[in-house]
């Protein structure tokens, strides 16, 4: 038996053992409570925070977090993508006047609009992917607007994410995974943002920021009403992104089950 099966029959054990004593597995999975999220980003784990790797950068609109030297390169690529498909189907634009509806990309360098933090997730399920890891955690923010519009404010979310992707847990062994599967099964209704990370998965002994792996990003591209696809009863589009953090910038890379055409093509 190896390391890695023994540690999953450890994990799955200590999940069953906490479900027969009434834990609720749910609160183990995600964290997701508004209050809870609100407190933790505005404590340390802002999209800003995260992307800088420093403790505490702040909460940033769009327009400072536009201008951030990491996070530059990404949104100029996005911009990139939504503009080259703006090209290659005449007739999409920005706006209600469109049938097919194109993300207004402005909302990303927009000062009354920013990326809230809507989940933080544990996948120690992941623990696969590299070995003697104790899998992902996962921090996912929804972009969000308040903006002025005919003289009276409007608030919103818009359907684009970003999830921030980090490698789980601080040390290569068993035990530490273990330990921190313990602290997210101590997780519960109950649970303050300072309970998280003074001893809970967030704290130091589980949580790095230099641990961060990719960036991930889904973005609805184009919505196309009903009237504009009458046979489909309207139909919407998704730009999907991953880019991985080199220790030094992020690059773009390829979904983890993206085909790749090029070998796929006849010779």
């Amino acid at each position: 038996m190896t390391a890695k099966t023994a540690l999953v029959i450890l994990l799955t054990a200590i999940s069953l053992r906490a479900h027969a004593s009434g834990v609720d597995l749910q609160d183990t999975t995600a964290i997701s409570r508004p209050e809870i999220l609100k407190t933790l980003e505005a404590g340390g784990f802002s999209l800003a925070d995260l992307i800088s790797r420093k403790d505490s950068t702040g909460v940033y609109d769009n327009q400072q977090q536009a201008a951030e030297p990491d996070f530059k390169p990404v949104l100029e690529i996005l911009k990139q993508d939504i503009e080259d498909y703006r090209k290659k189907h005449p007739g999409t634009g920005v706006g209600l006047s469109f049938d097919q509806r194109l993300f207004d990309a402005s909302y990303l360098q927009n000062p009354r609009a920013r990326f809230v933090l809507v989940g933080v997730i544990n996948r120690m399920d992941r623990g696969y992917k590299t070995l003697n890891r104790c899998g992902e955690i996962r921090f996912i923010y929804r972009l969000a607007y308040n903006v002025i519009d005919h003289g009276a404010p409007v608030s919103s979310r818009l359907p684009m994410t970003i999830n921030m992707v980090f490698r789980a847990g601080t040390s290569e062994s068993d035990a530490h995974c273990a330990d921190l599967a313990q602290a997210w099964l101590g997780v519960n209704a109950n649970s303050a943002a300072q309970d998280l990370v003074g001893h809970g998965p967030l704290s130091p002994r589980f949580f790095s920021r230099d641990h961060l792996s990719d960036l991930e990003v889904n973005l609805q591209i184009v919505r196309v009403a009903a009237s504009g696809r009458p046979d489909f009863g309207g139909n919407a589009e998704y730009l999907l992104k991953v880019f991985h953090w080199s220790g030094s910038q992020f690059l773009e890379s390829a979904l983890e089950n993206q085909i790749d055409r090029d070998h796929c093509r006849p010779a």
